[in-house]
């Protein structure tokens, strides 16, 4: 201490680096008005050469030794090291890659009574970096982190109450385990998973539910209070608790462990005030090594003006919407050419929006339960096969069309959807919804042999098309998918048999069909109805935005948000055309669950590119290298965009409709993926 020598032939540890560096940031922002603070703070970090700790490879080295040099062990998977790689990527003078963030596996995975999380131990190495760094609030390509530390906490906590038939103390508050002195030496026990080869036999380590306080801070403070007055003086000290005890044999560790009482003290302060994270977090170092790990924010809320903001756009997009309606049928023309024909994917998505239109206050429910009565009064006259509308239908005539004589499947999925909602917002147009959607007869599109749906049905010359499939999980077929199963015509397997591919980009995972299969709104179509947080097909959607938000941040593009839409240059860009250039709204619109203040930004600045209308809401397009936009509007992407809208400013509103529809709670039943989907606060890992 007083020398700075060397001590028991120790390594230079770069662990012990980092934890020592956080302190100095956090020292330099605590004292702002100290420059020989500052000065100091600085050279000690600026010193630092991380590249040489890589030691030639692609994660860090845990230390090195003047006698032996590198240690052959590597940061290279999870653990308490994440705030050293985002140190030496922060540095100015040298700094670590960028792409070393993505170097490290992020495993071991496990799941414990339903939680999913990446998994250490000793509950030390989910809190240590956590002492500093912010991670609340925010995702990277992997994890939430500051979830997994929640889990990691609960996980334990649910473990050791588990033993309670052998330590009845721990089901009764007293709990907690990382590494710490015990009885025969120190020990790094802890779990899950649970470190059976130790001999833990009841110990409680007091700063493992202390250095948890600000993730699950009810159950961690009940066990400290649990510990102070059980056990009093006991278990305490001129520094706090002791670094471990154990109930059953009355044995209490003599020495203090200065990091165990250091976590106790940080995570104490950043419970009760958040003083750390803020000075840390205050550090410019850290923030750009946040923007260049490709954290994105996460948390929702919502500024007066940003409400302000959404709830005008979705004015505009509403009357862009109420102009696309013929007043005689109360059907949707497919954009603003006001064509012959539109599709049932149109129908389903205005029997929608009359719905969110009630829930933002823009028609009354009797105006919107009126229009849509004449629409379902227009729809009960199309013809049928099997129960299903042909995808094209003229708006005028209600003749269905020759140009297109087939039933989509995917469009029937998106009409069904609509009708279900419209059925629980408007009860007195219920069961005319709900006997459309009966009549439907998804089992005539099972292919058994290959447990697969056919995509469509050729209405004139009376077959089926076996090329035209919906194998895929990720696409815009997955909730006629999903209501096909629920209706108990096609079995489970169908779902299980599903194409799960991925296409990983900026180390996000997304299932195909991914960039080119369409864009966006093919994973996040299904979501505007079926709520789907916390399944892999929501945790994909998610990830295919943060892919694209990273594609844009990476290559300094001012926009984002690819997906199928009018070409400001003419023509339509869907399958396999899709370019950087080109950007649409509705695709940014579709990521506010995920990301809502990077799309809010998104939406402002798109209209500060010209892309928006001035009583219209947004064009469906815009090249942000020309700042040409496209001139007119399609209904389905105004709907996309709308239904987004009410989504994000009305808590949910169309999922809670549609949620709600007997044969919705049937499917989420029969499916395991949403049977136990609890949202997101029970899987950390975003992988689909």
């Amino acid at each position: 201490m007083e020398t700075g020598r060397r001590k028991w032939n120790c390594e230079l540890s770069s662990i012990d680096t980092g934890l020592f560096l956080a302190g100095v940031l956090t020292v330099r922002q605590a004292f702002p008005e100290s420059a020989e603070i500052a000065e100091m703070a600085q050279r000690l970090y600026d010193r630092v050469d991380w590249p040489w700790m890589l030691n030639g490879g692609k994660t860090l080295a845990m230390g090195w030794t003047p006698e032996g040099g590198f240690l052959d062990a590597r940061w290279d998977g999870y653990s308490e090291h994440p705030i050293l790689t985002l140190l030496g990527m922060g540095s100015k003078t040298h700094p670590l890659p960028a792409d070393l963030w993505n170097a490290w596996r992020r495993e071991p995975v496990g799941t414990f009574e339903g939680m999913t999380f990446l998994q250490c131990p000793p509950l030390f190495t989910h809190q240590f970096s956590h002492a500093w760094v912010d991670f609340r609030g925010q995702r990277d390509a992997f994890a939430d982190y500051a979830l997994n530390t929640t889990l990691a906490t609960r996980a334990q906590r649910l473990m050791l109450a588990g033993m309670a038939d052998r330590h009845p103390h721990y089901a009764q508050d007293l709990w907690g385990l990382t590494a710490s002195d015990g009885p025969g030496g120190y020990y790094a026990w802890g779990g899950p998973p649970f470190t059976a080869h130790l001999p833990v036999e009841g110990v409680v380590v007091p700063c493992a539910p202390a250095g948890s306080l600000p993730f699950d801070a009810k159950a961690c403070l009940r066990a400290m209070r649990a510990v102070r007055e059980r056990h009093g003086d006991a278990v305490w000290n001129r520094y706090g608790f002791a670094d471990a005890f154990n109930p059953q044999t009355g044995w209490v560790a003599e020495s203090v462990i200065g990091i165990d009482v250091g976590i106790t003290l940080l995570m104490a302060e950043n419970y009760r005030s958040e003083r750390v994270w803020n000075w840390f977090m205050a550090n410019p170092e850290i923030r750009r090594a946040m923007d260049l790990a490709g954290f994105i924010e996460t948390k929702a809320a919502f500024k007066t003006d940003d409400t302000r903001y959404l709830e005008t756009l979705a004015r505009d997009t509403w009357q862009c919407l109420e102009g696309l309606v013929h007043q005689g049928t109360g059907l949707p023309y497919d954009n603003d050419a006001k064509g012959e024909f539109t599709s049932v994917s149109n129908i389903g998505f205005l029997l929608t929006d009359l719905a969110a239109a009630t829930s933002l206050g823009l028609l009354s429910t009797e105006e919107a339960e009126r229009r849509a009565a004449l629409a379902l009064d227009s729809l009960e006259k199309l013809k049928t096969r099997f129960g299903f509308q042909q995808s094209w239908n003229g708006v005028e005539t209600l003749a269905p069309a020759t140009h297109d004589p087939w039933i989509s499947l995917p469009d029937s999925g998106n009409l069904a959807a609509g009708l279900l909602t419209a059925g629980q917002a408007f009860p007195a147009l219920g069961d005319r919804c709900r006997k459309l959607v009966a009549a439907m007869d998804w089992k005539i599109f099972h292919d058994a042999d290959r447990q697969v749906l056919l995509g469509g049905y050729h209405c004139v010359s009376n077959v089926f098309n076996p090329q035209w499939t919906m194998p895929h999980l990720g696409a815009d077929s997955r909730m006629a998918i999903f209501l096909a199963i629920a209706s108990g015509g096609v079995p489970t397997n169908v779902w299980r048999s599903l194409d799960r591919g991925t296409e990983t980009r900026y180390g996000a995972q997304y299932y195909v069909p991914g960039w080119q299969g369409g864009g966006l709104f093919m994973q996040t179509i299904t979501g505007l109805w079926l709520d789907e947080a916390g399944t892999p097909s929501g945790r994909s959607a998610a990830n295919f935005a943060y892919a694209q938000i990273r594609h844009a941040d990476v290559n300094g593009y001012p926009v984002w948000g690819w997906s199928a839409c009018a070409d400001p240059a003419g023509g339509y860009l869907g399958w396999g055309r899709l370019r950087d250039a080109v950007v649409t709204p509705h695709a940014a619109a579709m990521t506010l669950p995920f990301f809502p203040r990077r799309a809010l930004d998104n939406l402002r600045a798109l209209e500060a590119m010209g892309a928006r209308h001035e009583s219209l809401g947004f064009y469906d397009a815009v090249d942000f290298e020309t700042k040409r936009h496209s001139n007119g509007f399609l209904f389905l992407d105004q709907s996309m965009l709308f239904v987004s809208l009410a989504n994000a400013l009305r808590d949910g509103a169309v999922h809670r409709w549609f949620g709600a529809d007997p044969l919705v709670r049937r499917g989420r039943m029969l499916l395991d993926e949403y049977r136990e989907s609890e949202g997101n606060a029970r899987n950390s890992v975003m992988v689909p």
